[in-house]
């Protein structure tokens, strides 16, 4: 990644971005934005979420009327899940859809979400095989691991690329690493830096 008043650093940047993608950037058009980065990041993954989207998910009603709540129970589309009094004027009804009832989204396309997930846990595989038993915790895109600095040890290729890392230390200085680490499970982690 480069910042807006390295120059070195940009060239390289824009060759290794011609090089690996075959596109020439304007170099006038190249800055490090670090909060466009993250708004990119979190359309992608929406954009993925809504293609692996469930189309029948389940929903919870507050029925007040008889009318409507005999219009639930009697309805040949809705599957009852559950019902909760509240009081003696509110009820809590839990439904989905029958199966026959379900229209299918043109939001969603099950190949692509499927491909997507497999295309990235293969490289995350990729990753955990070389680094083996150096591997103290990884998640859908992210790996912590050991390093020993030994001189012909795997270490991941970081870089600004689909499927590549990111030195997530990078931030806390040249040399930096991880002098305590703790997880309790998946996305509950936490480390001494």
């Amino acid at each position: 990644e480069c910042g807006d008043n390295d120059d070195d650093a940009k060239e390289r940047y824009l060759r290794e971005y011609e090089k690996t993608e075959g596109i020439v950037l304007d170099r006038n058009n190249i800055t490090r934005n670090s909060g466009l980065g993250s708004v990119a990041k979190l359309c992608l993954n929406s954009f993925w979420g809504k293609f692996g989207q469930r189309t029948n998910l389940p929903n919870t009603e507050i029925v007040k009327s008889y009318q409507r709540l005999m219009t639930l129970l009697t309805s040949p589309e809705h599957e009852i899940t559950d019902i909760l009094p509240v009081n003696n004027e509110v009820i809590f009804v839990s439904w989905r859809l029958r199966e026959e009832a379900v229209a299918s989204s043109p939001m969603t396309n099950v190949v692509i979400a499927a491909n997507t997930t497999a295309l990235a846990r293969l490289k995350l595989y990729d990753y955990l095989e070389k680094l083996d038993k150096r591997v103290l915790y990884y998640d859908t895109d992210s790996c912590i691991y050991l390093s020993t600095g030994e001189p012909n040890e795997y270490e991941p290729r970081t870089g600004n690329f689909l499927g590549d890392m990111t030195d997530e230390l990078e931030s806390y200085g040249r040399g930096s690493y991880i002098e305590s680490f703790v997880s309790g499970g998946q996305k509950f982690y936490s480390y001494i830096v």
